[in-house]
């Protein structure tokens, strides 16, 4: 990020700080933009979208340079800094930092307070990245191996002493050496297209099989048993189990998920509460196979089916409530809960 970036983003959001406090803020920044693990990362989400979390790491990077900073008197340069950092990782393709953001918007209905350009980049990084990671490899070929050895002349023209014949042969395997690391390097190199084409291949075949076949994975059920909310988180946790080597998933996945919803039962009900979709599940809902959500504010529906799970249907919605700021009641239309449920499942495999 250039000075005028950092500089600017402080103009755009009305702040004037000094410029020896921009500087030590700059400072700050490169180490905790390069050395932020994936809790950190989704502690610096979690700010930007004003959930609770633990910032004593951040107070405390902060200080390092600025001894006086607070996370009370500068909120709002928190969650400024905090944007910029996601942004530097999103600009890198960083898939925690974009699918934190993604999830965490819960499909436009929590809106952040400020800095909304950094979920729009989010937004299209997801596109791009996703797009740009399924271009297949192409192979360097031929593998090259050169026979021509540099001591050839030495044999002819420095005699064959003892001594003299020690050192060629000394050079001769040196170079023998150095040439097959140059093989070995060109043969990994290939193999590893070739891996990453046949996992993408693989996905995209799993992916098509359980597509046609219409049927659930994990309930031996048709799509066409369940009701269209309930085929939207069928099909978003079993969407994200088969993308295996996709990181953001197949650019096609809103395709794949309204697919499965067209193969659910017909329903005039263009959105359900977040509560029913999970209660009408009954008995079928222990069956499903989410992943424990990796932050509740921002993995709301994994969050969800983990609390009806523990304090069963009608009653769970309180405490969910409590835990990621979002009402139970909250209405989805299917495309959005299956979107939103695949995005979470995503963040979850996510490193």
């Amino acid at each position: 990020m250039s000075t005028f970036d950092f500089a600017d983003r402080y103009a755009q959001a009305g702040l004037k700080p000094t410029p020896e406090i921009i500087e030590a803020r700059k400072a700050s920044f490169e180490r905790i933009r390069d050395e932020a693990d994936k809790k950190k990362l989704l502690d610096l989400v979690a700010v930007y979208y004003g959930l609770e979390s633990d910032l004593s790491w951040f107070r405390d990077e902060l200080r390092e340079e600025d001894p006086t900073f607070s996370l009370v008197s500068n909120e709002r340069e928190s969650v400024l800094l905090a944007a910029i950092i996601l942004a530097y990782r999103v600009a890198n393709g960083d898939p925690i930092s974009i699918l934190g953001l993604v999830a965490g918007s819960v499909q436009g209905k929590r809106v952040p307070t400020e800095h909304v350009w950094l979920l729009d980049d989010a937004c299209a990084a997801m596109l791009t990245n996703a797009t740009t990671a399924r271009v297949p490899q192409k192979l360097t070929t031929p593998i090259r191996f050169s026979t021509k050895l540099n001591v050839s002349n030495e044999i002819a023209t420095e005699g064959s002493d003892t001594e003299t014949l020690g050192q060629v042969l000394i050079k001769v395997h040196n170079e023998n050496q150095s040439a097959a690391r140059i093989v070995a390097k060109q043969v990994t190199d290939a193999l590893l297209v070739l891996e990453k084409n046949a996992a993408y291949q693989r996905e995209e075949s799993q992916i098509l099989w359980w597509l046609f076949g219409e049927h659930s994975r994990s309930l031996s059920k048709p799509f066409s048993a369940f009701l269209p909310a309930q085929a939207a988180l069928v099909g978003g946790i079993e969407l994200g189990e088969l993308s295996t080597a996709s990181v953001l998933g197949p650019v096609a996945a809103p395709a794949v998920l309204d697919r499965v919803l067209r193969g659910a039962k017909a329903d005039e009900a263009h959105s359900i509460p977040l509560m029913s979709a999970i209660d009408d599940f009954g008995d079928d809902l222990a069956k499903l196979k989410p992943l424990r959500p990796e932050r509740y504010g921002i993995c709301p529906i994994l969050t969800a089916i983990e609390k009806a799970r523990e304090i069963g249907a009608g009653a769970w919605g309180n405490v969910f409530q409590t835990t990621t700021g979002l009402d139970a009641l909250l209405e989805f239309n299917p495309m959005e809960l299956a979107l939103q449920v695949y995005y979470e499942y995503l963040l979850g495999n996510a490193e």
